[in-house]
């Protein structure tokens, strides 16, 4: 299927749930509902549009009982919205705006809140008091007790309470496929309990087939830790395989659930670039299948061009394929070599082996250019 065919499947696809929207009288707000369609395929500019107009028809009767709760979905909507299209001060202005309300049901929107200060502004004090306050409304809430695992661990260095919070986040809801993968994660990189781990991501495979980003972990662990490359390539292909399907499955069957499909888009959205990176460096390292590796290294570059370890990586590869093929020995690729390895540095300055690797290659090409100018000299000269 061509490029140009599948974007005509894609739009007769969204053109026909608009219209099942449209001929459903059992929902209030069809606008909202098409946001929602909108932004579990990452189309967050015709998402907000939608929104927007979902916001002007309930605001004249958001006091009425029977909207309260829809009039709170639509502007938590719209706050999500705005993140992801980084309008930070407009997404902060609608949360501050939802928690200012006088309803009864705006305590769910605080961990979308502390969630935004934890990633967004970094307001770290902020961010721990509203996780506490909404665990202190909703302590079985499974994804609530997971973000605050994710900001203890990485944050504030508390692993005993993040294991703490991963596990309770798995006890509220077993088949949360998210805590499941997040606590094999853990497990694997960080308390380096590697049976443990293989439990944990097979439950979260089990739990959820389709989930990318566990997919993603499950095959780096397989490559990495259990040298099962095989086994390790069946599940980044499978995965690249059911990427759109698992879009087109949360749309399908729970579209209503706003917060679900948008932390699933978010996940799709990042997770493929790692997944490629991932593939790439198995591919590289443990399979001598180097162009291959160079291939996918590329891909997941287009989709996040700023990842410092594909940079860095692929900087390496393209330095070694220079060294040892004499077809690849020429000023374009030294200079290709150069931009990725000055790329990697610029996307983490803290890393110190991009930076030393960086720092070599910037020292060797003012020496290159330098004995090329020299030489082109003398031959002018004589």
């Amino acid at each position: 299927m061509t490029e140009q065919e599948t974007n005509k499947e894609f739009d007769d696809y969204i053109s026909k749930k608009c219209k099942e929207i449209d001929a459903d009288n059992s929902i209030n707000n069809k606008n909202y509902n098409k946001g929602l369609l909108y932004f579990s395929f990452s189309n967050y500019k015709t998402s907000l549009h939608y929104l927007q107009l979902a916001f002007d028809e309930i605001k004249p009767s958001k006091e009425a009982f029977i909207h309260q709760r829809l009039y709170l979905d639509i502007c938590l909507a719209l706050a999500n919205n705005y993140d992801l299209l980084n309008q930070y001060d407009k997404s902060e202005e609608t949360f501050l705006h939802i928690l200012s309300l006088k309803l009864g049901e705006k305590s769910y929107a605080l961990g979308d809140y502390a969630y935004f200060l934890h990633r967004r502004k970094k307001e770290y004090d902020s961010a721990e008091k509203y996780y506490k306050l909404d665990l202190e409304y909703f302590p079985n809430h499974s994804s609530i007790h997971l973000k605050y695992a994710g900001f203890l661990r990485m944050v504030r260095k508390d692993l005993k309470g993040s294991e703490k919070h991963y596990k309770l986040s798995i006890e509220t809801n077993p088949k949360n496929s998210d805590a499941l993968g997040s606590y094999a994660s853990f497990l694997h990189g960080v308390v380096k309990d590697f049976e443990a781990a293989m439990k944990y991501y097979e439950l979260a495979v089990e739990a959820d087939q389709f989930h990318v980003n566990n997919l993603c972990n499950f095959g780096l662990f397989l490559s990495e830790e259990k040298k099962e490359y095989s086994r390790a390539e069946e599940f980044y292909k499978y995965e690249f395989k059911y990427l759109i399907y698992i879009i087109i499955f949360f749309s399908l069957f729970v579209i209503n659930i706003f917060f679900i499909i948008n932390r699933k888009a978010l996940m799709v959205s990042n997770a493929h670039a790692n997944s490629l990176y991932n593939y790439a460096v198995m591919l590289d390292t443990h399979c001598d299948r180097k162009l291959e590796a160079e291939g996918l290294y590329r891909r997941a570059l287009e989709i996040e061009p700023n990842h410092p370890y594909a940079l860095y990586n692929l900087a390496v590869l393209l330095e070694d394929k220079y060294k040892n093929n004499k077809e690849t020995q020429n000023d374009d690729s030294l200079n290709e070599i150069y931009r990725y390895f000055k790329k990697a540095f610029e996307a983490d300055p803290s890393d110190p082996i991009a930076s030393a690797d960086f720092g070599r290659y910037k020292i060797y090409i003012t020496i290159y250019l330098f004995l090329l100018s020299w030489l082109f000299d003398y031959i002018l000269i004589y």
